[in-house]
Order: structure tokens, then sequence, then C-alpha cells
């Protein structure tokens, strides 16, 4: 059974299609996962990666940002 309020869960998952380079499933496990729990710095960081990899460069600096403001 998954804990669908589990953000870890979200972000571990959009890891794994990220290196399956399933962009589009990342990006909705991502923004769950920040959904949930909006504080963690990696999340934003990961999210970054992936905007990063769609050369959306602007996107991925806001992420980043965001990132570093958490910690």
């Amino acid at each position: 059974m998954i804990d669908s309020s589990y953000a870890p869960f979200y972000n571990n998952r959009g890891l794994a299609f990220y290196k399956l380079n399933k962009q589009d499933a990342a990006f909705n496990d991502y923004q769950k996962a920040i959904q949930l729990d909006s504080s963690q710095p990696i999340f934003y960081a990961n999210i970054a990666l992936g905007y990063y990899k769609k050369d959306d460069f602007e996107n991925a600096l806001e992420a980043l940002k965001t990132a570093e403001q958490l910690g």
C-alpha cells in the first residue's frame, strides 16, 4: 500500500522517472511532493533538474532559488 500523503515517496518516484527519461511523469510526482510538503528544498532541487533537462533554464533557476531559500 502506498501512503498518498507521504511526500518523499513522490519525490523518489520522480527521480526514478527522471532517470528513465519520463519527464512528464517525473514533473507530476515532483509537483505532488511539493504540494504535500513545500518546505523541503530537495523537492525543488530535483524539479530544477527536470527543467534543466528540458532546457527551461528560467524555471530551473527559480526552482533552485527556492531550494536555496529553504536551506
